[in-house]
């Protein structure tokens, strides 16, 4: 890449690794090379005798190379830097509408742009979309209010799948102090279809006897399962609980059918 010129100017899109190689290979034509620096608009000084002559000291091509070498790192960080700043804004953007949408408290949405700078190299190949989505539904756990992944995906155009696994990324990387205990499930269902305490009692210690038999399966089927029970399968009740899970009937009965009651 040469300069035309007194005006030359070094490309914005010029690659380091092969200029160098250049420079490698032929340590005698410096003067074809643009040095990336504040004086490059500037006319170029040729290098005198000994480059018209061909023979460059060792200690001048070792000077320039430093130098070219120095400009182009600080441009890479500078370039870099506009990234990840310009990311931040696009999942910021993200996360207050989604926040909106889904009537998230204040607490949780700055917990999700706290996990976003902490762990942005561990998201950072996921989409805007999908990053938002992640990390409010891990900020909603890790404060105790857990959420289904349905109510942030009625939001959002993010992939479930993904979304999923940059949440599971999250969770490996934070292990959370505290998790969600199956009380919190149990309390979210039952303010969501307006039932009552003695209800969500019931339904806590229905779990609490099938605990061995809900090991490892979704919280939120096996907490409607038990307020479904606990409300001794009210009309029109199982509905109302597979829309607030996020999940179908289907679901919730056949884990009704598994538990001792």
């Amino acid at each position: 890449m040469g300069v035309s010129g007194s005006g030359g100017r070094c490309s914005s899109r010029m690659r380091l690794g092969k200029d160098v190689e250049r420079l490698r290979r032929r340590p005698h034509g410096l003067t074809d090379v643009g040095f990336c620096s504040a004086e490059a608009g500037s006319s170029q000084e040729p290098l005198g005798a000994e480059a018209q002559t061909g023979a460059v000291s060792p200690a001048l091509y070792s000077t320039r190379l430093r130098y070219y070498l120095l400009a182009a790192s600080r441009r890479l960080h500078r370039e870099t830097s506009h990234g990840y700043e310009r990311r931040l804004v696009k999942i910021g953007g993200e996360i207050r509408r989604i926040r909106e949408c889904a009537g998230l408290s204040q607490h949780i949405m700055e917990e999700a742009e706290s996990l976003v700078k902490r762990f942005f190299d561990l998201v950072a190949g996921f989409p805007p979309e999908v990053v938002a989505v992640a990390v409010l539904w891990t900020a909603a756990k890790a404060a105790g209010a857990p959420r289904p992944l349905e109510d942030f995906l009625k939001c959002s155009k993010a992939d479930e799948s993904r979304v999923r696994k940059a949440a599971w990324r999250l969770k490996e990387v934070m292990r959370l102090g505290r998790r969600p205990s199956i009380d919190d499930y149990v309390k979210a269902l039952a303010a969501r279809v307006n039932l009552p305490a003695p209800v969500a009692k019931a339904a806590v210690e229905l779990l609490e006897k099938n605990r061995r038999l809900l090991f490892g399966k979704n919280p939120w089927v096996s907490a409607a399962a038990a307020l479904w029970l606990a409300s001794l399968k009210k009309l029109g009740l199982l509905k109302a609980l597979a829309e607030a899970a996020g999940t179908t009937p289907a679901s919730i009965r056949n884990a009704a059918n598994r538990m001792r009651v």
